[in-house]
């Protein structure tokens, strides 16, 4: 790697480094994913874009299923009760449609290499995960994706209109919370492997 790549993932690293430290302070990352972020963060050649454990949310859509700003009608980083998910649909101060969504895991992660690369799908696919690749290959800066699996996505609003009753709600709460658990699973698994490929 040539000085001028080395300098410009050095600078890059850092940049990322300082929005991490700042997220962490303003409590604007989920915190389940602070000790995996740091840990990368603290290695020479590697560090963290963006990160998620995996969420539960009620996602408030355009008409066209389009986030809008605020989509985030309500967003849990943990298993759900179906009070609480009923109460948020009960909430009137949405504007579109709302989707009770259950999404994976999410990793975005940076480092200086192949090599270094290598090291991070080596842990995917020990873990048994199958969505990872590139997002970018540069001299100096390869950015990776790894995606968790479990996923649900369901409408149960347009705007004031509730379109299922609480009993269909209490399955999909049922269903999410299950595959919650399996990714949470997953994730810690996952953690576990990088940890040891990358030191």
């Amino acid at each position: 790697m040539s000085q001028k790549a080395s300098a410009r993932f050095e600078m890059t690293k850092k940049h990322h480094a300082k929005i991490l430290q700042g997220a962490i302070t303003e409590k604007k990352i989920d915190p389940l994913m602070i000790p995996i972020s740091t840990f990368l963060n603290k290695l020479p050649k590697y560090f963290t874009t963006s990160t998620c454990s995996g969420r539960i949310t009620l996602m408030d859509l355009e008409a066209n299923e389009h986030k809008r700003k605020g989509a985030f009608f309500r967003k849990w980083h943990r298993m759900v009760k179906l009070e609480e998910v009923w109460k948020g649909m009960m909430d009137n101060s949405n504007t579109g449609n709302v989707w009770f969504k259950q999404d994976a895991f999410v990793y975005v992660i940076g480092t200086d290499s192949r090599e270094n690369a290598q090291k991070v799908f080596d842990a995917c696919q020990k873990t048994g995960i199958k969505r990872f690749g590139v997002h970018h290959f540069g001299e100096g800066k390869i950015i990776l994706e790894v995606f968790g699996t479990q996923s649900m996505s369901v409408p149960v609003k347009t705007r004031a209109k509730i379109l299922v009753d609480k009993k269909y709600v209490k399955e999909l709460v049922i269903i999410a919370n299950r595959k919650w658990k399996e990714n949470e699973k997953k994730r810690k698994e996952f953690e576990k492997n990088l940890r040891a490929m990358v030191t």
